[in-house]
């Protein structure tokens, strides 16, 4: 790959890729405006990409886990009534960045 890039722009990483319809290179320059193999005054598509642009990918990871809740109750609640105490914590309960999150009762210990 040929660099047509100016010396500063080399040393910061700066600069674009330009790849030539035309002429087939892949070239890096200080500009994107024309091929540099060809030069400014050929007309010619080119596909241009800025270097040191940050990109970003979307990573999605299963996660498996239990939340646990301690909800107060008394011997005259139910069943139902600490399930619901349950449900209100998990409820407002803060996952940071999961999202979709489905959730089961697994157990209640007293």
């Amino acid at each position: 790959m040929l660099d047509f890039r100016k010396d500063e722009d080399k040393a910061a990483g700066a600069g674009y890729k330009v790849f030539c319809d035309s002429c087939g290179q892949t070239s890096l320059s200080s500009h994107g405006r024309y091929c540099p193999v060809c030069g400014r005054d050929s007309i010619t598509p080119i596909t241009v990409t800025k270097l040191g642009e940050e990109k970003k990918a979307t990573v999605t990871f299963r996660i498996t886990g239990y939340f646990k809740a301690e909800v107060p109750y008394t011997d005259g609640d139910t069943f139902a009534d600490v399930t619901k105490r349950g449900e209100e914590a998990y409820d407002s309960a803060d996952f940071g960045p999961l999202h979709n999150i489905e959730a089961e009762l697994v157990s209640i210990e007293k």
